[in-house]
């Protein structure tokens, strides 16, 4: 399908908010956090090839940015740009435990346009509606954020290299984790992972980068919670997650989703779709280089997030 054909671009509505919507501003402060991360880094991990996956998380860049700094650092050493950056969100205000639209996506920097060659194959490869509530696509930062950094490094050290996107979001998997089910081959969502797999495949190798955009758990009284989010909650939650990410592997699926079933996802773990479309079709090993936790004393609660990569 031809580029020349007009599509609809997602605004960059969080630009002027928590990053700066001047594109100067962008590139020299988070090209200097970039340099500083590429000086810090050992020479194993400096020479080490771009992973097939990044993890990062979608917390307000004014909360933390070393996290985005660390990950994005390796996108910036690679030796070229991938064509296609599958983007992976959350979506927070989508009803569809999936929903993908080929939408092109406003940053600072200018409009990265969507991959139609990419979303025409799913189509094809799906007997289902992938476009499903598109409207809540807009201001979805899961997205947003992915986008704005992508266009920064792009910006720093591939200027002369073409690449387009593809934006999904996922859900939380809630029927299927109330009924301690995974999704299985005869759900649409296990479909759209196999579609996915098959995309990836069907490209050069190194040529798509998949970005799994995920928070981690949110605890207390703002989302829902009876009880508050002090050192006590804290602890006992982190324990929780770390046994998540030690069971976030293609080989030890049933127990991570078993591990989310026992309590139905009762610490809101934001990446339940996400990582489940990857672990249940692509070989990767997951590797997660830190984890931190946004405290708020005000309303006692927190918010969980990290960052890694898939290999």
């Amino acid at each position: 399908m031809s580029d020349s054909l007009q599509y609809p671009v997602l605004p960059a509505s969080h630009a002027g908010g928590c990053y700066s919507e001047e594109a100067a501003e962008l590139l020299k402060t988070w090209g200097e956090f970039i340099d500083q991360e590429v000086q810090s880094m050992s020479p194993e991990s400096s020479a080490e090839t771009l992973s097939p996956v990044l993890i990062v998380p979608h917390i307000d860049f004014r909360v933390n940015l070393q996290h985005y700094v660390e990950t994005y650092a390796r996108l910036h050493l690679a030796s070229k740009f991938p064509e296609l950056v599958i983007i992976l969100g959350v979506g927070h205000r989508c009803p569809h435990e999936f929903s993908i639209h080929p939408f092109g996506m406003e940053t600072p920097l200018g409009v990265i346009p969507p991959d139609l060659d990419a979303w025409e194959m799913l189509n094809k490869e799906c007997d289902f509606e992938l476009s499903q509530a598109p409207e809540s696509f807009e201001g979805e930062h899961s997205l947003e954020f992915v986008a704005t950094w992508l266009e920064v490094i792009h910006a720093l050290n591939f200027s002369e290299q073409q690449y387009r996107i593809l934006p999904v979001l996922c859900g939380g998997l809630f029927e299927n984790l109330y009924l301690n089910a995974p999704p299985d081959e005869h759900d649409d969502f296990f479909v759209l992972g196999q579609a996915l797999k098959k995309l990836v495949d069907s490209r050069p190798a190194g040529s798509t980068l998949i970005i799994a955009s995920i928070d981690g758990c949110h605890v207390g009284p703002r989302f829902g919670h009876t009880f508050g989010g002090n050192v006590v909650t804290q602890r006992a939650v982190s324990h929780w997650e770390s046994d998540l990410w030690q069971w976030a592997q293609p080989d030890t699926y049933p127990a991570f989703f078993s591990h989310l079933a026992a309590m139905e996802n009762m610490f809101h773990f934001d990446g339940v779709g996400v990582l489940s479309l990857l672990l249940q079709h692509f070989p990767y090993r997951t590797r997660i280089q830190g984890t931190d936790c946004w405290f708020e004393a005000s309303d006692q609660s927190f918010v969980t997030f990290s960052s890694g990569w898939m290999k």
